[in-house]
């Protein structure tokens, strides 16, 4: 019955990616490759550690992994020439269709991480048709929770273009903080003392939230975050602020 779930999932998964490749641009492809090895180069352990979760926490790495491709997403919007999926999402009668292809997404999800904890729970040790139908399949709930949210609040396209990064910055940081609360049991914040400018190697900047972005940021080989560390991390800090 498990092997007969995951080939329906697998399917189902194959079929909703090849409809997305025929709905978008050719730059899609990049995007979807640059997810996967953005998503292979997480150290979830090291992120672990740096916040206090002595065990692995499955739940913050899928989450963890979710933010990262929405982040990424985000910063790719003003790139891509097909913007189908922003205009649709006008019409608000879309949230209802979006709610039940995402819960949907998260019962395949299910399915196929269970399949590949059965391997250890390590990325190389799956089956490669196991580990590909994964990172589709979290691709395709980082995809329908920012259609979901955008129907939700009727976002425009046209306000993200030019401050690609300075968005991306924004969703992924609401995204990690929540994580970060929910597992932690803290309110995620950045920590500014002036008075450190120059003395040490950190900056002016502390926190194990800091810590964790600026790990997760040195991991990733494609970019998606604000390049200057301390107009990063500022940029950040003031939208943990201005959300509290």
């Amino acid at each position: 019955m498990t092997v007969k779930n995951n080939n329906r999932t697998m399917s189902r998964t194959h079929h909703y990616a090849k409809w997305k490749r025929s709905q978008f641009h050719k730059d899609d492809a990049e995007m979807q490759k640059q997810g996967r090895e953005n998503i292979r180069a997480l150290k979830h352990e090291r992120y672990e550690e740096i916040i206090g979760i002595k065990s692995p926490d499955q739940d913050f790495r899928d989450a963890l992994d979710v933010a990262v491709l929405k982040g990424l997403f985000t910063s790719w919007i003003p790139k891509l020439k097909n913007v189908q999926k922003r205009k649709i999402l006008s019409n608000t009668t879309d949230i209802k269709k979006l709610t039940q292809s995402l819960k949907s997404i998260k019962i395949s999800h299910k399915h196929l991480r269970n399949a590949w904890l059965v391997y250890g729970g390590v990325w190389g040790n799956a089956p490669a048709h196991i580990e590909d139908a994964l990172l589709v399949n979290i691709e395709l709930v980082a995809f329908y929770r920012s259609a979901l949210d955008d129907a939700k609040k009727v976002y425009s396209i046209t306000s993200m273009r030019g401050v690609p990064k300075q968005e991306a910055s924004r969703i992924f940081t609401q995204d990690l903080a929540e994580v970060f609360s929910r597992v932690t049991g803290k309110k995620a914040h950045i920590l500014r003392d002036d008075a450190k400018a120059g003395q040490t190697k950190e900056g002016i900047f502390s926190g194990k939230f800091s810590e964790l972005i600026e790990a997760i940021h040195a991991d990733i080989p494609h970019k998606f975050l604000i390049k200057e560390k301390s107009t990063r991390l500022e940029t950040i800090r003031k939208y943990l602020q201005n959300r509290a």
